[in-house]
C-alpha cells in the first residue's frame, strides 16, 4: 500500500500535466490566433509608412501595435525580423510570442513559443484619376457641397502621399450640372 501511494503520487504529477497540457495548448493556440490577427493589423496598419520610416521606427511601431491588441502582460512578443522592398511596396514581418503555461509548468515547461508572420504588399502604381463633382443645385442642402469639397481634398491627398516615391499620379476634375460641357470645338469627336 505504502508503494502504490508513492507510485500514485508520482504519476498523478504527469497525469495532471498530460491533462492540463490540453488546456495549456489552447491557451497558446488562442493567444497564437490573437497574435495574428494583431501582427496581420499591424503590418496593413504600417505597409504604407515603407516609404517613410526606417525599418527600427516600424518594428518599434508594431511592436507597440501588437501589445496593445494582445492586451495581455503575460505573454511576451519579440519581432524577430522585418524586411521592407520599397520597389514592390511589401511589408514582412515575423515575431515570436513567449507564453506562460499552467499545468505542463509542473514538468518544468514553464513557457512555450510560436511563431507567427505576416506580409502586406501594396505597389504605388501610376495612376490616372477622373473625378466627376455634381455642382447643381441639389448640392446646396445638408452641407453636401461642403462635404463634396472635403471628400475630393482627402482623396488627392490619399493619391499624392508618397508623391517622391511614385511622380506618375495625375487627377483630373470634371464638374457638370445637367451634362458635362467639353466645349464646343469637341462636339463632333468620338
Amino acid at each position: 500500500r505504502g508503494v502504490f501511494a508513492a507510485l500514485f503520487g508520482i504519476m498523478s504529477i504527469v497525469v495532471i500535466a498530460t491533462a492540463g497540457a490540453v488546456v495549456d495548448f489552447v491557451n497558446v493556440e488562442k493567444a497564437r490566433n490573437s497574435a495574428q490577427l494583431a501582427l496581420d493589423a499591424a503590418t496593413l496598419a504600417l505597409q504604407p509608412e515603407i516609404f517613410e520610416l526606417s525599418d527600427s521606427q516600424i518594428l518599434s511601431a508594431a511592436e507597440g501595435l501588437i501589445i496593445e491588441r494582445l492586451a495581455d502582460t503575460s505573454i511576451t512578443v519579440e519581432l524577430e525580423t522585418i524586411e521592407t522592398d520599397t520597389t514592390a511596396g511589401s511589408l514582412f514581418m515575423e515575431a515570436r510570442l513567449t507564453i506562460p503555461t499552467a499545468f505542463v509548468a509542473l514538468v518544468a515547461i514553464p513557457t512555450l513559443s510560436v511563431r507567427v508572420a505576416s506580409q502586406a504588399t501594396h505597389k504605388k502604381l501610376a495612376l490616372e484619376v477622373a473625378m466627376v463633382l455634381d455642382n447643381s443645385g441639389s448640392m446646396a442642402s445638408s452641407s453636401r457641397m461642403t462635404n463634396l469639397k472635403a471628400a475630393a481634398s482627402n482623396a488627392t491627398e490619399i493619391l499624392f502621399s508618397g508623391e517622391e516615391t511614385q511622380p506618375n499620379v495625375f487627377i483630373g476634375i470634371v464638374p457638370f450640372t445637367f451634362f458635362v460641357n467639353i466645349g464646343t470645338s469637341n462636339s463632333g469627336a468620338a
